[in-house]
């Protein structure tokens, strides 16, 4: 609901000020920050400020691209569920697109195996499959999940 109530207000001035605080909190996309504005200000108050803060480099989709694939490869997330992330939080494609080529997603795998099975050598074929599922749910695609379980079992049985 937006204003929730209020009437929205057309002071681009105002707007700016509300897009700077909430960009000194955190990093927000062009889309994000624009939603953001209208809960209180006018389309063109909010596309003024959205606007100035671009020009001036305060807010950058690119670098929210990057802010959010750290995000994702730091928490143990996919390529999948970056491209998710980004597309639903208005990145164009071709920027993080060019965000997840500079990524390795096969060690971003591997780290989280590792992490989640210190012991390789006890795992059955019922584990090795929970791990995969595990894999798959934080948006790996089957390839990179079967690689990095056979780069966890390589040390004991030959994986899958």
């Amino acid at each position: 609901m937006p204003g929730r109530g209020k009437p929205l207000l057309d002071d681009a001035v105002k707007a700016l000020n509300l897009a700077l605080r909430c960009l000194s909190a955190r990093e927000y996309s062009r889309v994000e920050l624009t939603a953001r504005l209208m809960r209180n200000f006018t389309p063109a108050a909010a596309a003024a400020a959205v606007d100035k803060c671009v020009a001036a480099g305060w807010q950058s989709d690119a670098r929210y691209a990057d802010m959010l694939l750290r995000h994702c490869l730091s928490c143990g997330y996919g390529p999948r569920k970056f491209a998710f992330d980004a597309s639903r939080k208005g990145l164009e494609r071709a920027l993080w697109q060019q965000a997840a080529a500079a990524a390795d997603w096969q060690q971003a795998a591997n780290e989280l195996l590792s992490h989640r099975c210190p012991d390789p050598a006890a795992l059955d074929y019922q584990g090795k499959q929970k791990l995969l599922a595990l894999l798959a749910r934080r948006g790996f695609s089957s390839s990179q999940a079967r690689s990095a379980l056979n780069f966890l079992c390589s040390s004991g049985d030959n994986g899958l």
